[in-house]
């Protein structure tokens, strides 16, 4: 059986360390050995994806969550394709990280509403998502009908996570080596920025 279909999350490791378990998770090993989204010319969007999810999201957020961070949306640092598309009020700089569905990232026709967001800060994280998963997730039409399934049961057996979570959110996100700026959220050494052609 898939990941998909457990649930309970799988063991994650540090998206920034070596690991041994590439085997077991295939879908996490793209986002940090090839960049996510193989599917799609490289020409269209190189942003580079890295996964939100960590060991201890299952300590601290709802299994409705943990699937989320681990399933449905991938933290991206914006590419040149990114910063030249978003012109006007929701103007981007080169790197600054972002979130976006992974389902209909490859997608080069419009997508459906709230397929990405730029939080300005890591504190709005967890309010950017929560606005991706009421607009999003059920209207978007790249999202496989067995993960629609499993989306849509934990949602209706879930709680918002135990009590502290929305501090995680924050935390886990500077663990992953996140940092405010003035100019929104970016990697706190620019590993994925450099890597952005």
């Amino acid at each position: 059986s898939h990941a998909m279909h457990t649930l309970s999350p799988p063991l994650m490791y540090s998206p920034h360390t070596p690991h041994g378990n590439r085997e077991k998770f295939p879908r996490e090993n793209n986002y940090i050995h090839q960049g996510a989204n193989q599917i799609m010319p490289r020409s269209y969007n190189p942003s580079r994806a890295f996964c939100l999810a960590t060991e201890e999201d299952k300590n601290w957020l709802s299994e409705f969550l943990c699937y989320v961070r681990l399933h449905c949306i991938e933290m991206i640092c914006a590419s040149h394709h990114d910063v030249s598309s978003r012109m006007g009020s929701k103007k981007l700089k080169l790197g600054q990280v972002g979130i976006r569905c992974r389902f209909c990232a490859h997608a080069p026709a419009r997508r459906v509403r709230r397929s990405s967001t730029f939080p300005s800060s890591i504190c709005r994280i967890y309010q950017s998502i929560t606005m991706m998963l009421r607009d999003h997730f059920l209207e978007c039409p790249f999202m496989p009908n067995e993960e629609k399934e499993m989306y849509t049961s934990l949602r209706r057996d879930t709680s918002q996570g135990t009590a502290g979570s929305k501090n995680y959110w924050i935390t886990s996100a500077k663990t992953l080596g996140l940092k405010d700026t003035p100019d929104g959220i970016f990697m706190d050494d620019g590993r994925h920025a450099n890597e952005t052609p």
